[in-house]
């Protein structure tokens, strides 16, 4: 497993989670991701893989996809914490293989938490699939070889 984690002089560090099978919770599916691949002092936590808590006091960008197979799905970052959805919608379309239909190019969700959207306390993030079609496979499991990062998540954090 290998993390990803730099510092720039522009203050921005990075981290990047490798994905896990998603799950589904009280009736809503979540993409997971490995919250042990966060570094120490990075500024976000996660007791469950699947909500993230971003400190106030910093800005955050987040990108994220969950893997499927079969099926169209859509997901979405959404704000637990003010219990809204958040950023720009990623889809997955059907085919037989991710890797196959939507290889590296693959469309992620993204969203853009500003340090002046905080208001005070910590806000706690998901990725939330929100709309399956078909019957996809929420799963990944490498068919051919060892494939680091799919399904990912990276975080960009400005100090």
């Amino acid at each position: 497993m290998t993390v990803s984690f730099m510092k720039k002089k522009s203050g921005v560090k990075t981290a990047m989670l490798n994905g896990l099978d998603s799950v589904t919770v009280s009736s809503v599916k979540y993409a997971v991701f490995d919250a042990s691949d966060i570094p120490a002092n990075f500024g976000v936590t996660s007791s469950n893989d699947r909500q993230f808590v971003l400190t106030q006091g910093s800005s955050y960008i987040l990108v994220g996809s969950p893997c499927m197979k079969g099926g169209t799905i859509s997901f979405q970052w959404y704000d637990e914490t003010n219990s809204q959805n958040i950023g720009f919608k990623g889809n997955l379309i059907s085919g037989s293989n991710q890797r196959n239909l939507n290889p590296q190019y693959r469309k992620s969700a993204v969203a853009y938490i500003p340090a002046s959207d905080f208001g005070g306390s910590n806000i706690t993030v998901s990725l939330r699939i929100t709309v399956v079609s078909g019957s996809p496979d929420l799963t990944f499991q490498p068919q051919f070889h060892s494939v680091g990062g799919l399904p990912c998540m990276q975080i960009l954090r400005t100090e």
